[in-house]
């Protein structure tokens, strides 16, 4: 069983009232408060900063220690606690951000307005005033509480909309990936089986390194015993393993961001049990597609379901003459370009397919006839969304819990 992919997503669940601030807070010490981890006091104020690799860079999540407001059983109530305050990514070349609009889609002086798919309505702009050079700020519109005051000159609290700061992206001075001038170096004995040891390198799509991918030792008797490292600038990663008589199983993860949204992605890895005393050899690849290792049902890449609307004024009879056609609309996850799939839908699932953004159209040629006809499509998951001639979506990680677009399609009479 694959790991599930998650969406991160940067906004707390339940917004509430800082009392203490009237803006995101903001801080200026020796220190970045906003990139180092740990708690920090900054102008009589507590912070506390915790990051995590991301693609080729960190993302770091603070928080300020506030009085904020809540409404708890219709009463509006104070309380002292550690809240959000924002999110950082750390600098990194804008190249990385050409498919997010987090980043404006990496462009110089961007500005950015976009609904997420959860309907949560969003702002970023760069290298304005606001952001400074070289940075871009984000703001999500949001239900808060807010202070005013009565015709009687009291503080009272109500509920509004309002766009609140989410998160900023910093960027290198440089929009070009600093390129080694050296060949990176193997260590010595990498491909060499060491007891106690679990070893090996991790690739890119491309065969590259893949540096700050996640991979882990999952002990199968003692879950305290998992061990996890990260790999270093040149793919390689080294655990090492308890001096014990149980079995190891290894796993490896990378994480990407994408069109505004953080995926957790599989790689291709041999999952074959060992034990502590013989150690093992694991290298893993990012693949866009094809099948997971000793699994039937299993693949990398996205994918997606096809079925016929209740709404269709003619059925489709004959679905091994549906053709569904994927045109990629920009760069694909791994940020190559994109091919265009067609699929003869002889079973509702496609699979196997490159995660990207995709135009997706689909026609129909009805049986004794050799002209398609063009299909009506639709995301099964927007209940409001009209049918239209075409459907631009994501193809999420595949995930056999779910992990993939369901989509309507409707034969007009």
């Amino acid at each position: 069983m694959s790991r599930l992919v998650k969406l991160l997503v940067a906004v707390p669940a339940a917004l509430t009232l800082l009392l203490a601030l009237t803006a995101p807070g903001t801080a200026a010490a020796d220190v970045d408060i906003y990139i180092t981890p740990g708690k920090h006091t900054v102008n009589s104020r507590q912070w506390d900063t915790t990051c995590e690799p991301y693609s080729r860079i960190r993302r770091c999540r603070t928080n300020i220690l506030a009085t904020q407001v809540s409404q708890v059983g219709g009463r509006f109530v104070a309380k002292t606690d550690w809240v959000f305050n924002n999110l950082t990514y750390t600098a990194g070349p804008r190249t990385l951000w050409k498919s997010n609009p987090l980043g404006a889609n990496g462009v110089v002086g961007g500005k950015v307005s976009w609904t997420a798919d959860d309907g949560r309505k969003w702002r970023t702009e760069c290298d304005t005033e606001n952001t400074g050079r070289n940075g871009c700020r984000s703001w999500i519109v949001a239900r808060v509480i807010e202070s005013y005051k009565t015709s009687g000159g009291a503080t009272a609290y109500r509920w509004v909309s309002k766009e609140i700061f989410n998160n900023m992206v910093r960027f290198t001075t440089s929009s070009t990936p600093t390129t080694p001038t050296t060949p990176p170096t193997t260590p010595p004995r990498a491909n060499v089986v060491e007891p106690y040891v679990l070893k090996g390198r991790v690739l890119d799509p491309q065969g590259r390194p893949l540096a700050g991918a996640t991979v882990g030792a999952d002990d199968t008797m003692l879950s305290y015993g998992d061990r996890t490292t990260r790999t270093d600038a040149n793919g390689y990663f080294r655990i090492s393993l308890a001096n014990t008589s149980t079995t190891w199983r290894s796993w490896g993860a990378t994480t990407v961001v994408y069109h505004g949204r953080t995926y957790h992605i599989d790689l291709h890895n041999d999952p074959t049990g060992f034990s502590s005393r013989s150690g093992a050899v694991r290298n893993m690849q990012w693949k866009l597609v094809g099948p997971r290792p000793q699994s039937d049902d299993e693949f990398h890449g996205g994918a997606a379901s096809f079925h016929e609307s209740w709404d269709s004024p003619q059925p489709i009879e004959d679905w091994s003459r549906v053709r569904a056609t994927f045109t990629p609309v920009g760069p694909l996850i791994d940020g190559s370009t994109g091919q265009v799939i067609v699929r003869t839908l002889t079973t509702d699932l496609q699979e196997n397919l490159p995660i990207g953004r995709y135009r997706i159209t689909a026609t129909y040629t009805r049986p004794g006839t050799t002209t398609p006809v063009p299909l009506r499509l639709k995301d099964f998951r927007d209940d409001d969304a009209p049918y239209a001639n075409s459907l631009d979506v994501v193809l999420p990680p595949w995930d056999v819990d779910g992990g993939k677009v369901t989509i309507d399609l409707l034969l007009d009479a």
